[in-house]
């Protein structure tokens, strides 16, 4: 129920294997449900780094997917540099340090949300933009271990989430982001069930994990321990990163349950 009759759908977009997946399937709610689908990918500066560059041929190829599929699609370019941005905010924190996949994110969520605004502008309803994200069962069961491995307040990602407006200084300049919903459909999906639909389909994807220098596949994480953890217990645990998420879903209710 996170996608409903008149929704305006913007999806993030790398044209990686989830996003790109993610489109295909958002494309068919548009028959049955009259939403309406924007694809934006964001250009963004990773240590003079740009994967997503406007004039590479792989960005060409995301236009090609969107145009055969009658999909509005927007390049957006942010020029910061996303480490220099991360360093910034660690520099002036108290023991965290922040990963430029962190500001990564930021930059990314605060540039889907200004085309959110743009779009309202021209008078479609705020309420029923929603902004489409392509984390998988992977992203959230690793995001579960990450936390505990660095003593943090084990989060899970949701898959419809309400945003209220926030602001993050990196005393440079600061980034303001608008209040926006953000649903992610592909939650309970596996990666594995990813590549096997998009192989079956013909469909070629941009591999751009192996582009962006910081991505799970390249940099040495936290967060890359903990997918390769899971990995590994997964060959004898079958199900084993549902029943971390299970778990915390379950930690949540239960608490939720005891303030009552």
């Amino acid at each position: 129920r996170i996608i409903s009759p008149g929704d305006v759908l913007i999806v993030g977009l790398s044209g990686g294997k989830d996003s790109l997946a993610l489109l295909h399937l958002l494309e068919s709610y548009r028959r049955r449900f009259g939403v309406k689908i924007y694809a934006v990918t964001v250009d963004v500066n990773v240590g003079g780094i740009r994967p997503w560059h406007p004039g590479s041929e792989s960005v060409k190829k995301i236009s090609e997917h969107c145009e055969a599929l009658s999909i509005p699609h927007r390049v957006i370019s942010f020029q910061e540099d996303v480490v220099k941005m991360s360093k910034l905010l660690s520099d002036n924190s108290t023991g965290i340090v922040y990963s430029p996949c962190f500001s990564c994110s930021i930059v990314r969520r605060y540039l889907l949300t200004n085309f959110a605004m743009e779009l309202v502008e021209k008078g479609i309803e705020k309420n029923s933009i929603k902004i489409c994200l392509g984390h998988t069962l992977e992203d959230n069961s690793d995001t579960v271990l990450a936390n505990i491995f660095k003593g943090d307040i084990i989060r899970v990602l949701e898959p419809i989430k309400n945003f209220e407006e926030t602001t993050f200084d990196f005393k440079e300049f600061k980034l303001t982001l608008p209040p926006c919903t953000i649903v992610r459909p592909l939650l309970s999906v596996s990666e594995k069930d990813i590549l096997k639909a998009l192989e079956e389909c013909g469909i070629q994807y941009y591999r751009d994990k192996e582009v962006c220098p910081y991505s799970r596949d390249r940099g040495d994480s936290i967060r890359r321990r903990c997918h390769e953890i899971l990995e590994d217990l997964e060959r004898d645990v079958k199900n084993i990163r549902e029943m971390v998420v299970s778990s915390v879903l379950k930690s949540i209710e239960y608490y939720r349950n005891r303030d009552i």
